[in-house]
């Protein structure tokens, strides 16, 4: 009886680890395919070829601010003189649910007019359906990655002026820190960060599109601390 048992248990194990492995194999199987079918359509798009691109997209996509159809007129219209191109796919991250999968990537995008050429950098975001066996871009947007300006050489004995802590609001308080010859801000409940100096006052972030700029009195006493997003101001008075 005993035997019986454990054949049977040896069974539903070995039948529940092939079960496991093969979801694996599918969900590795997908990601791969998904990688594929971005590149090519991102190469597509590269060549002008509306025809290509439009097979890795479906009708109804929610492609960002436009649709299927405008994207594929404006591929198709392209001037020859205008190129506009893709590079390579970094950092892909691919979930798959079933017939659903959502990716990420970092790529940068280029334009060029006879010489001239300009190229940025985003992070896109995708939602692909599996539609009678084919993978279909159903929906799409992307967020441009900030450049970051030239880092302007400072004397770090400024930092000590900006060091202290600053509050936007009761309990929410910038921590400015110097260490070495590096400054960083650590803001309330998160971790320590490097700014690096645009100028004597203003700092930013890696790949950030904020700026904190610190304020001086007509003593040379720095007061306050200006974090500045999209051409508005959050002011912090320094209170330490």
């Amino acid at each position: 009886m005993h035997s019986i048992l454990s054949s049977v248990l040896i069974t539903l194990f070995a039948a529940t680890n092939v079960g496991a492995q093969v979801a694996r194999d599918t969900q590795a199987d997908a990601v791969k395919e998904i990688g594929r079918l971005i590149r090519e359509r991102l190469d597509a798009y590269g060549r002008a070829d509306a025809i290509a691109w439009s097979r890795f997209v479906a009708d109804d996509c929610l492609c960002a601010t436009s649709t299927k159809a405008a994207l594929q007129r404006e591929i198709a219209t392209r001037l020859s003189n205008v190129k506009n191109w893709l590079g390579d796919i970094v950092d892909l991250e691919v979930h798959v649910y079933g017939d659903t999968a959502v990716a990420r990537y970092r790529v940068t995008e280029y334009s060029e007019l006879a010489s001239q050429r300009i190229s940025f950098q985003v992070w896109r975001n995708e939602t692909h359906v599996r539609r009678g066996g084919v993978w279909k871009l159903v929906a799409g947007g992307e967020s441009e990655i900030p450049q970051d300006p030239a880092v302007a050489k400072v004397d770090p004995k400024v930092y000590d002026a900006y060091v202290g802590q600053y509050e936007y609001a009761p309990g929410v308080i910038d921590t400015v820190i110097r260490e070495g010859n590096h400054l960083l801000v650590q803001v309330t409940g998160q971790g320590k960060e490097e700014v690096f100096p645009e100028n004597e006052t203003t700092y930013f972030g890696k790949q950030q599109d904020w700026r904190m700029i610190f304020v001086k009195d007509e003593q040379g006493r720095v007061t306050s601390v200006r974090f500045r997003q999209h051409g508005q101001d959050f002011i912090a008075r320094k209170i330490r």
